[in-house]
């Protein structure tokens, strides 16, 4: 949603901060990761409650879908 923004890098991670307040809402480890991946997009449904993710590494890609704490 518009009062939230991500961000990710190389060390399997998403970040998930509160535009309004700069705090940090969420992180998300990528702990099924077999091999380094990286997070090609990210996507908020329309209410927010829920961060999907798509990570790609050499061999395979893989959504990945997690449910936001109110």
């Amino acid at each position: 949603d518009s009062d939230s923004d991500s961000d990710n890098d190389n060390d399997n991670t998403v970040r998930v901060w509160d535009v309004a307040s700069g705090e940090l809402v969420v992180e998300v480890i990528d702990d099924s990761a077999e091999r380094a991946s990286v997070v090609q997009d990210i996507v908020f449904n329309p209410d927010g409650s829920q961060l999907a993710f798509v990570t790609m590494d050499r061999v395979r890609g893989m959504v990945h879908i997690w449910t936001l704490a109110p």
